[in-house]
Order: structure tokens, then C-alpha cells, then sequence
């Protein structure tokens, strides 16, 4: 996937993300130095039946626009999405806040904020 049509696939799942009233979006550009090329995007569900209904809305579209791997599961309150340039955490605000993924990813400049 090129740089620009992986830029707007990460748009667009922000974009589906807010709709589904994700909270707390936060979408990092990651760079060549980082194990992920492009973005990471890190947003907070409300409850283990949000964070199931993100996870599937996400995945089928971005299954629609290219390979797309899964890890997590809901009930563990905690979904990455592996679009193989980008990555999307959907998780729980308290392990969010407990094991500090904003702090590990905002070194490399917040592009996105909700």
C-alpha cells in the first residue's frame, strides 16, 4: 500500500472510530525508526460490548481496502488492528492508563487528537 492511500485508510478509520463514539483518538506518525512505518492510532471503548463493536466495524472496512491481521480480543478489553504499515489499539482506558501507551508513542509528534 502506498504512503498516500495508507494515510487515508487511517483517515477513514478515525473517521468510523469517531462515529462509533470511540473516545480519547490519538493517531502518532511513527517513521522508518519505529517497528510500525506509518501511524499508530490509539483510541478508548466505554465497555467490552463497545470495544467488540469498534474491532468488527473497523476491521471489515479495512479488510475491504487490504490485508489486515487481528490480536486481542474484547473480552480482554484490548484489539489491535495490523494493517501492516499502520497499527490501531482499541482499548480500555484503564490499560491504557496503566501501561502508558500514549507515553511510548507521543515522543513521535501527535497528527491526530480527540
Amino acid at each position: 500500500m502506498k504512503k498516500n492511500e495508507s494515510e487515508e485508510l487511517i483517515s477513514q478509520l478515525i473517521k468510523i472510530a469517531d462515529e462509533k463514539k470511540a473516545e480519547h483518538i490519538c493517531r502518532y506518525e511513527m517513521g522508518k525508526d519505529y517497528f510500525v512505518s506509518g501511524s499508530v492510532v490509539v483510541l478508548s471503548h466505554r465497555n467490552k460490548i463497545h470495544c467488540r463493536a469498534l474491532a468488527e466495524e473497523l476491521n471489515k472496512f479495512a479488510r475491504q481496502n487490504g490485508e489486515i491481521r487481528v490480536s486481542g480480543d474484547p473480552d480482554s478489553e484490548w484489539v489491535i488492528l495490523d494493517l501492516m504499515t499502520d497499527m490501531i489499539h482499541i482499548i480500555s482506558p484503564q490499560l491504557r492508563e496503566y501501561y502508558e501507551l500514549d507515553k511510548l508513542f507521543e515522543k513521535h509528534g501527535v497528527v491526530y487528537h480527540s
